[in-house]
């Protein structure tokens, strides 16, 4: 389930990894819904920063 598709370049296992393996991270269908509409503005500001300062070889992570 964690390489369920949110968009084009999110993924669910994105956005409920957790540093604690006991946890069972599984949201809803209503909480999936809601990361799709995030994931709708996620991809606009991913467009508009790639636009500006170009596609990179790696993502940008945040630690």
């Amino acid at each position: 389930m964690s390489n369920a598709k949110l968009s084009e370049h999110f993924k669910l296992g994105e956005f409920t990894k957790s540093n604690h393996p006991e946890v069972y991270n599984i949201p809803s269908h209503e909480a999936i819904a809601n990361l799709k509409q995030l994931c709708i503005w996620l991809e606009e500001l991913r467009k508009r920063y790639n636009e500006k300062y170009g596609v990179g070889e790696e993502p940008i992570r945040i630690n």
